[in-house]
């Protein structure tokens, strides 16, 4: 099996960066989802509320993240400093770093509501939920885990049975997999990408976001519908697979990936 594909997503629910190779830590990929977008409140935005912020385009710079929105672009370093608040991601409090007063209000004009863009430096801490965490693990603003696992195969599968043939994008994954069967990845324990130790914990639940075309903002009923077919545990619609970083590394497309457990 061979990695072809990594993807950041910088700023959470935005655009995500194609990558030819990544630091991987127990946070996950390098930069992924160390920024957020909080309301007045300190609660996390995601599509789920603001279907547009998948129009955020991010490209990776020299000195920071490129945010392009319409024709207004806004230059975002790699980390911050500054004074620091609670804000609440899922059922997580987590103290942040709040972005100044000129980022906060670019993001506003934007999307026409007030906003904050929040970062994750290193004295933030939030967990992986106890009961898939090995050895205390952290993750970023993520949802839940730090790296999300995709196979060319599982996507195959299911373009299959679309109509319409959609993008790995849709589903926001962070490494992608080629020489498995699909859904073959659901079966994995610990593995080896490039020279970090990795470890799948669980499937990841699908939300509406994968509904959400991201060249247009546009949301519909697939691949939701048809994934409800054949991919339903329980009440809840499974893609992908959720890991765990175990030992760092690095990580480039054309790897193998190795199982060992």
């Amino acid at each position: 099996m061979k990695i072809t594909r990594l993807f950041i997503y910088p700023i959470k629910s935005l655009g995500g960066v194609s990558l030819s190779t990544s630091a991987v830590d127990q946070r996950g990929l390098r930069y992924d989802r160390r920024y957020m977008l909080v309301d007045e409140k300190g609660n996390f935005l995601s599509q789920r509320q603001m279907p547009e912020l998948c129009l955020f385009k991010v490209e990776l710079m020299d000195n920071g993240f490129l945010v392009t929105y319409l024709h207004n672009k806004l230059l975002i370093p790699f980390s911050m400093e500054g004074a620091t608040n609670q804000v609440v991601i899922w059922e997580d409090e987590v103290e942040a770093i709040i972005a100044s007063d000129s980022y906060n209000q670019w993001f506003s004009a934007c999307l026409g509501s007030a906003v904050r863009l929040v970062f994750m430096g290193q004295l933030s801490k939030r967990a992986v939920n106890k009961d898939y965490a090995l050895n205390g693990e952290e993750v970023s603003f993520a949802d839940g885990y730090p790296i999300l696992l995709l196979s060319e195969a599982s996507l195959t599968l299911l373009n299959g049975k679309l109509t319409h043939a959609i993008d790995v994008d849709r589903f926001r994954p962070n490494v992608v997999i080629t020489g498995c069967e699909a859904h073959e990845e659901g079966s994995f324990s610990v593995f080896k990408a490039g020279d970090s130790l990795l470890k799948r914990v669980k499937p990841c639940a699908r939300c509406v976001v994968t509904t959400i075309d991201p060249l247009t903002g546009e949301a519909g009923k697939e691949p939701l519908y048809t994934l409800a077919k054949y991919r339903m545990e329980g009440n809840k619609i499974m893609f992908g697979e959720n890991v765990l970083c175990l030992q760092e590394g690095q990580v480039s497309v054309g790897d193998d990936l190795v199982l060992l457990l």
